[in-house]
Parts: C-alpha cells; sequence; structure tokens
C-alpha cells in the first residue's frame, strides 16, 4: 500500500505540473535542475580535498592582508577593523557565509568594504565554479586568479610577494604548516620547486615596502619573480579548490522539479511560470546556475556613492584581463593555467559594444545577498523586479542597454509571485566543516 500511495503521490504531482506549465515549459524547468559543477580545467587542483583543506585555510586567515586605509571602523561581522591595522582582512570579509558568502557591509552605492570602499558590489562565491570569467566585468578568466585583484588590489591592499613569504615562514603557525602542505599539495615544479628557490630570500613584507611590492619589483629580484608568481598562483588554486566545494543546491525549486510537489508554494510555482515565461528572467538565468555566464547592460542607474556615475563594466574588465601588468598576469594564456586546451582570451579584445555590460551573477540562494546589481543600487528583490518590469533604467548609464531589455506589464501579484520563486532557490546549508574558519590563530610574521 506504501508504493501505491507513494506512485499515485507522484502521480498527482505530474499532473499538477501538467494542469500549470507545457510540454515545452516542463522541458525548460529540466535544464534548470541543480547540477555538480565540473570544476575549473586551467586549475589541476580543483578537485584535490588537500588542496581544498589548505585553501580553506587561507580563505580565512586575515595574515594575508595590509593596512587597512578606510577612515572609520567596520562594525559588522565577521570583521571588526579600523583605519591602519593590519592582519584583518580575509576572503570571509567581502564572502560572509552567514549572507549568502556576499558583503554584509554593503549598502547601496557604498559597497563592499575590504581594506578600502570598492566600487563593486562583492558577489557571492557559491557556485563560483560555474563561472568561466569571474567578477562582475570578467576581468578574471579563472577562478583561482581572482587572487590577483583580491589581494593586490583595496579588498585587501597586499602583494603576491608577501603571500609567498608567509607560505614560506607559517612553519610556526599552530594550527597550521603552510610551507610542508603547500608543497605536499603542489609538489616539483608545480610549487615545491618555486619555495625552494626562493624561500630563504624573501624578507619580511611590511607596509614600508608595500607589503613586498618594492621588493619584488628591484632589479635584483628579477629571476625570483617567477617563483613568487608561481607560489601565488598556488595560492589562488587552493582557494579554488575550496570554493568548488560552496555550492547552492537542493533548494525547494530542485526538490520541486525532481518530484516533491509540496516543496513549492502555489505562488513559487505561479512565479516560476513567470520566470519561463511572460518575465522572461530565462533569457539570462538559464541553465543549473541560472546564469547564462554572459555579460549585458541592463541600464543600471550609475549614481553617487563609490560606484561613481560610469563604471565601464566589461570593457574595463577585458582590458585588465589581457594586460600582463594587470589581471593578465594569470589568465590562461600564461604558464599557470594547467590546461593545454583552455585559453579563454584567445581573439579577444575590447569593444565599445562592451560599455556598461556586467556579468549575469546565479540566482541560487540571490535572496540571501542584498543589496543587488554591481553597484547594489537596489535593496530588495521587490525593487530589482519592479525595474526589469520597466525595461530598466532610462536615466544615466555608460553604454547602450540590451535591446532584449522590454517592458513586461507584470501586474503586483505577478511580481510578487516572481519574488516568492526566487526565494525558492535557496540551497540547503552548507556544513559546518566547510563553514568554519580553519585558519592558523597567530600570525607568524
Amino acid at each position: 500500500m506504501a508504493l501505491a500511495f507513494t506512485l499515485s503521490a507522484a502521480s498527482c504531482a505530474q499532473e499538477d505540473k501538467d494542469a500549470l506549465f507545457s510540454d515545452t515549459e516542463i522541458a525548460i524547468i529540466k535544464t534548470l535542475i541543480y547540477q555538480a559543477p565540473a570544476g575549473e580545467a586551467s586549475n589541476a587542483y580543483v578537485n584535490t580535498p588537500a588542496a581544498a583543506t589548505l585553501g580553506q585555510q587561507f580563505f580565512w586567515d586575515t595574515q594575508f592582508s595590509g593596512a587597512i586605509l578606510i577612515q572609520g571602523n567596520r562594525t559588522t561581522s565577521p570583521i571588526n577593523y579600523s583605519a591602519g591595522q593590519e592582519r584583518r582582512i580575509n576572503c570571509a570579509a567581502c564572502h560572509d557565509p552567514n549572507f549568502g558568502w556576499a558583503d554584509s557591509a554593503t549598502k547601496p552605492n557604498d559597497v563592499s568594504l575590504g581594506a578600502n570602499f570598492t566600487s563593486r558590489n562583492a558577489p557571492t562565491v557559491l557556485n563560483a565554479s560555474f563561472n568561466s570569467y569571474s567578477l562582475w566585468d570578467g576581468s578574471t578568466d579563472s577562478v583561482w586568479s581572482i587572487a590577483r585583484p583580491a589581494i593586490e588590489g583595496n579588498p585587501h591592499n597586499f602583494h603576491r610577494y608577501g603571500v609567498a613569504y608567509i607560505i614560506c615562514n607559517a612553519n610556526t603557525a599552530p594550527t597550521g604548516n603552510y610551507f610542508t602542505q603547500h608543497n605536499t599539495v603542489f609538489p616539483g615544479a608545480a610549487g615545491a620547486t618555486a619555495t625552494a628557490t626562493v624561500c630563504g630570500s624573501l624578507a619580511a613584507p611590511s607596509s614600508a615596502n608595500g607589503y613586498g611590492k618594492t621588493l619584488y619589483e628591484a632589479v635584483g629580484f628579477a629571476a625570483n619573480r617567477v617563483h613568487v608568481d608561481r607560489i601565488f598562483a598556488n595560492f589562488g588554486k587552493a582557494i579554488g579548490a575550496y570554493e568548488h566545494l560552496l555550492v547552492s543546491k537542493n533548494s525547494a525549486f530542485d526538490q520541486w522539479a525532481e518530484g516533491n510537489e509540496n516543496a513549492m508554494t502555489v505562488s513559487q510555482k505561479r512565479g516560476l511560470k513567470i520566470f519561463i515565461g511572460k518575465g522572461n528572467c530565462i533569457r539570462c538565468h538559464s541553465g543549473p546556475n541560472f546564469s547564462d555566464g554572459s555579460f549585458h547592460n541592463l541600464g543600471v542607474p550609475q549614481v553617487g556613492g563609490y560606484s561613481g556615475s560610469n563604471d565601464q563594466g566589461r570593457f574595463t574588465g577585458v582590458t585588465k584581463l589581457l594586460d600582463s601588468a594587470d589581471n593578465g598576469a594569470f589568465n590562461t594564456s600564461t604558464a599557470f593555467n594547467d590546461s593545454s586546451t583552455t585559453n579563454r582570451v584567445s581573439g579577444l579584445s575590447a569593444k565599445t559594444s562592451d560599455v556598461g555590460k556586467f556579468k549575469t551573477p546565479t540566482l541560487r540562494s540571490v535572496n540571501k545577498t542584498p543589496p543587488y546589481f554591481h553597484n547594489g543600487t537596489f535593496t530588495s528583490l521587490w525593487d530589482v523586479v519592479n525595474f526589469y518590469n520597466f525595461a530598466g533604467n532610462a536615466g544615466s548609464f555608460p553604454g547602450t542597454k540590451d535591446p532584449i531589455l522590454t517592458t513586461r506589464r507584470m501586474t503586483n501579484e505577478e511580481m510578487e509571485d516572481l519574488v516568492n520563486f526566487l526565494k525558492a532557490l535557496e540551497g540547503e546549508a552548507l556544513s559546518s566543516t566547510l563553514t568554519s574558519n580553519t585558519a592558523p590563530t597567530i600570525a607568524s610574521w
């Protein structure tokens, strides 16, 4: 009888789907069900548990940060700090697991507070392994190479030389031995050769030497730069292996799409129909990560705050990605790429049509990460849906708005259903072993 009941319930669930959704819509829905990302081809260590363990320590370790540039205090979780202090920032400062792995300090137009305010709203690192290009402007072409702008930009105000020094000299750390761990995960030419070559020659990073920047750029250090770069690339690849485990999955939507009719409310089911129909959200938010991985100009208003009024998005991003003095130092055309068949910058160039375009973010667990868009301009999902309903902004923004944006003419009730559906994309809680701070408790430099 139990089996008969189960079959009957499944039959009723299918009948409910059939009544609300057409065969074409059901086929689309099936493409949205979560599937685990394959991983990053350019990172040979992305599925290596020891690399992920090391990367988790790096992610939470505040040693990899210079002096705070902001005036005043940051008093929000998980990190509290004030101007002039060192060793206060880790990846979790802008990617808080209690806030959907995005920045809990962001507010509209005053966004993402690392060592200083930045012009962009730190995106979630959940499901990062789905991304070919990362950051809002696609200025990195792998997950692991995000370490370059994060460490050497305003978020950390540090330098790759300092990262190499810490990895070389962390033997005394009470809960981590970075030198040994690094060389075990990255043996021989993959990394151990680099530490063997340079570790004894690295001086301690400090604000006086730009946390190693002036030492790295010194004429006499030229032969060793590639070894520091190798250690730094490994630092990013370990973090990438950790972030590969940070996924938003098994949402109410996934459970419903796989047969549990009660997993979503009636309003959420109506919202799904709008999502793939009248709202046309599926046009950009497609596939198991609810993102096409592409770049679009939505006419997002850019006014006030640290985001300024002329963020050129993808146009600037491509320029940075191709510049060997910028993020190009670690793009997939370099020797640090572990895949001989992956080159995401071949034939790439900055085009005027890229001005004002930003990457389509995942919608999984989107309810956990307000405010929204690259500059955090909207505080709620309702604001976002309403923005799309009127075909985006008609005001001040750089570039040309994507013609796919057209007035949707949704009613308030339909917009409410759509918002409720977006809430059904919240994934299950991650294991505490993945959300725990495993970094050394005492800085060793």
